[in-house]
């Protein structure tokens, strides 16, 4: 028996030995088989960037931390930066092909309407995973200008000019199709224009590099031409990633226009609202035409009356009809119970700004939205992305910038910027409560202004003055005295300071005679400072009486009429010192130049300053009277021989 289970048990050995080999045998030749591929993991990896900013200060060697900055990741939504000027985004996936990330950079002593201090783009790296670390350093801001012009018109207001994906770098050209973009970020930018469906010659958009404190003026005039055929509407398209337990059908995606300026009619604000709002596909895609020429700005956010976790806000500005690949991404925020909508760590009950966008106590429509302050008209949608904030029918772009009624750029729409009727200039420089009948207001024809034309440019050749937006005629009713009203929205220029004229018709000599003084007839309007960097000349109307007919124009002085603000205790550009006196005794003289010896002028430390570095002659190069035994031979004095 004992045998018996020996030879059992050898034989059980010996099956487990011949199954041990055979199973090596068989996974080695497996292994000798190439493996089919992975299936694709449904969780895509995912980095999250993170770094500090910091910011260039004058009078400081190194750069400083930006401290409580809105920092928002374009399409990803938006944070802060803390006490130490550090910032972390939400979490970005990763595809298949390397992604650019813009970041945007918000200084937090400036308004909500105010464009990026900073611009900082990043390229992730289909290979990347974990956390990055992207520290940065903003720099000044810049501003671009330029001219427009559309063919086949006169007037040239009303084209919309914006940098792509800078929000409120943007503006509409007043009559003479100027326009300024105001505080952009130092960098390149992408300008664009857009004016009903007419296309740019040159190109859709131009590249242009900001610089730091400066004013980069376009080097070509912008012509646009008007497109053969009917117009046509352009859709754009895109994908919303969804983050983990996000449901697409909790989600909108709200679709602003810049202006809402109706295609028929040339004016915004379209019956029934300019807004639209699109639902996203199971899969988070989502496509719709656009109902204007214009550039759009795309707001992903949860439904109203959605009342679940909420997602983060997130934006793309400046989209433009007919762009495709859009890219959000939408990841919850907190939970049901610990909602923390701004991603701070506090949650929205304890939090004294829950949407983190700096403001406290808002009113309920907007405390949680990250990009709006207020609701001024009340209407439900924030400010902060509200075409038209106080609902008047006027889009708030047109309403800081020049045009035919003083408040718009659009010459076909006739009421004024105080909402009275009347008439007015077609650009809306004057207004008048008066209507045509009693009071014409018109641009005086080349035939009759050839004589006032030509004193204007001698006296421009003389004195450095600017004629701007023409000449204008008014012509009241016989026995009617008219009350009229000149403001100027959305001036763009370097000097503050205009002069307004208004004189009786001039004809020949007369004209330069009028116009032989340097400060030249009228009165001098300071500008004030209004919203993205607009000027208003001047801050409140200029009203003036008109009875007979006149002339009346608006120029820029320059050169020594310019040196108006000198005085005022402060260095402005152009001047090297201001010490708020016009007195040429001192340090600082009556034209805000440093005193110095040769200047021609005597100060309080001088013996005699002839004007000139000569120091041969009776005043030496140190402004003290020359004399036997200083060291300098004269040659203005010949000997003379007893």
């Amino acid at each position: 028996m004992l045998a018996q289970a020996r030879a059992v048990v050898h034989c059980g050995v010996m099956l487990v030995r011949s199954y041990f080999f055979l199973s090596c045998a068989l996974i080695a030749a497996i292994s000798c088989v190439d493996r089919l591929p992975e299936p694709p993991s449904t969780v895509p990896s995912q980095v999250v960037l993170e770094g500090v900013i910091k910011r260039g200060v004058s009078g400081r060697a190194a750069p400083v931390e930006l401290v409580g900055a809105r920092v928002e990741i374009a399409g990803y939504g938006m944070v802060r930066t803390d006490g130490a000027g550090f910032y972390r985004t939400p979490r970005i996936d990763i595809t298949d092909r390397d992604r650019s990330i813009e970041i945007l950079v918000y200084d937090p002593a400036v308004g909500l309407d105010a464009p990026p201090l900073g611009r900082h783009r990043y390229t992730i790296l289909r290979s990347s995973s974990g956390i990055i670390n992207v520290s940065f350093t903003v720099g000044a801001r810049g501003s671009v200008s330029g001219q427009v012009t559309v063919e086949g018109r006169e007037h040239h207001g009303g084209v919309i000019v914006f940098a792509e994906g800078l929000p409120f770098a943007d503006d509409i050209t007043g009559p003479d199709g100027r326009f300024l973009l105001h505080g952009l970020p130092d960098g390149e930018a992408r300008i664009g224009f857009i004016f009903e469906d007419y296309a740019v010659r040159q190109a859709a958009q131009i590249a242009v590099l900001v610089a730091p404190f400066i004013a980069t003026e376009l080097a070509t005039t912008v012509v646009l031409t008007a497109p053969p055929g009917e117009p046509v509407g352009a859709s754009i398209s895109g994908r919303v990633e969804l983050g983990e337990a996000v449901d697409p059908a909790a989600l909108e995606l709200v679709v602003l226009p810049l202006l809402g300026r109706d295609p028929s009619t040339g004016r915004s604000g379209v019956a029934g609202g300019v807004n639209q709002r699109l639902t996203l596909a199971l899969d988070g895609s989502f496509s719709a035409p656009l109902r204007f020429f214009e550039p759009h700005h795309l707001v992903l956010r949860s439904r109203p009356d959605h009342s679940g976790v909420p997602v983060r806000w997130a934006r793309l500005v400046g989209v433009v009809p007919g762009r495709s690949g859009l890219h959000f991404r939408a990841s919850l925020v907190g939970s049901v119970a610990r909602p923390d909508r701004d991603g701070d760590g506090i949650l929205d009950d304890q939090d004294s700004d829950p949407d983190g966008d700096g403001c406290i106590d808002e009113l309920a429509s907007t405390a949680l939205d990250p990009l709006s302050c207020g609701d001024l008209d009340q209407d439900g949608l924030g400010d902060g992305f509200d075409s038209d904030d106080d609902g008047d029918g006027i889009a708030d772009l047109e309403e800081l910038t020049a045009g035919a009624d003083g408040a718009v750029s659009d010459p076909r729409v006739a009421t004024s910027a105080s909402g009275q009727g009347g008439t007015s200039s077609a650009d809306g420089v004057l207004q008048s409560a008066v209507d045509a009948a009693a009071l014409l207001i018109e641009s005086l024809p080349a035939e009759e202004s050839t004589s006032l034309l030509g004193a204007l440019r001698a006296h421009r050749d003389a004195y450095g003055s600017e004629l701007l937006y023409g000449v204008y005629r008014l012509r009241p009713q016989q026995g009617t005295t008219a009350s009229v009203q000149l403001q100027i929205h959305g001036h763009q220029a370097a000097d503050e300071r205009l002069r307004v004229t208004s004189i009786a018709p001039c004809f020949g000599d007369d004209c330069s005679a009028a116009l032989a003084q340097s400060q030249g007839p009228g009165e001098s309007i300071a500008c004030a400072y209004g919203e993205r960097g607009r000027l208003r000349c001047p801050a409140a109307p200029l009203v003036f009486e008109v009875d007979d007919e006149r002339w009346v124009w608006v120029w820029r002085t320059r050169g020594r009429v310019a040196q108006l603000r000198c005085g005022d205790g402060v260095v402005d550009s152009g001047e090297e010192c201001d010490d708020g006196n016009t007195s040429d005794s001192d340090a600082c003289d009556r034209s805000c130049r440093r005193a110095r010896c040769g200047d021609g002028r005597l100060q309080l430390e001088e013996r005699c300053d002839d004007g000139d570095i000569d120091a041969s002659d009776g005043c030496t190069n140190s402004c003290q009277v020359a004399r036997c035994g200083d060291g300098v031979v004269r040659t203005d004095q010949r000997l003379i021989d007893l």
